[in-house]
């Protein structure tokens, strides 16, 4: 058992700990059951199915990565709608991405995470040509505050997702502890 969310983390956990037990990393004497059931108690993932309030912060930024997202979005009763807002950079399958993340959510705001370096960031005009082309609303507020706002004010649960930075920049404007206890 685990307290991450996500089908996938057990796979995850029980992968750690064929490597710890493998590789001779537990502390002398302790053994193996008890020392991981104590670890596991505590462990925490900062950004990943993070839920503060009514926002989901997770940093899947790469369509394997999303598709677990996804997976456990289906599995979790969130409530709706739901929004996304997105920022993905640009040298990521963006297009991929974009397209598995709004077939799950209700609305979709693409926006620019400020911290993204100037030529990693996606190009909002490009992005949403695309979205249009393949048959997709979406809002486009480059402005992180401005998509935050407008995602909170109109959705009941907003996901925040698409990178490191995206989710990041969003825990910081909205205060979000990233280590909760």
């Amino acid at each position: 058992k685990t307290p991450l969310v996500g089908a996938h983390q057990p796979h995850n956990v029980a992968l750690a700990i064929a490597m710890l037990d493998l590789a001779k990393l537990l502390p002398s004497g302790a053994s193996l059951g008890d020392w991981v059931g104590r670890a596991l108690r505590g462990v925490r993932l900062a950004g990943r199915f993070q839920i503060v309030d009514r926002t989901v912060f997770d940093v899947a930024h790469n369509p394997a990565s999303v598709l677990e997202l996804c997976d456990t979005l289906s599995r979790v009763a969130l409530d709706r709608p739901l929004g996304a807002v997105l920022s993905i950079l640009r040298d990521k399958d963006w297009r991929t991405m974009l397209i598995t993340i709004a077939s799950h959510v209700d609305m979709t705001w693409l926006t620019l995470a400020p911290s993204a370096p100037q030529e990693r960031a996606w190009d909002l005009e490009e992005v949403s040509a695309f979205a249009a082309s393949a048959g997709l609303t979406v809002r486009v507020r480059p402005r992180m505050e401005d998509a935050l706002r407008e995602a909170h004010a109109e959705a009941a649960t907003v996901l925040v997702t698409g990178s490191f930075r995206t989710v990041g920049d969003a825990m910081s404007m909205l205060h979000a502890n990233p280590h909760p206890v």
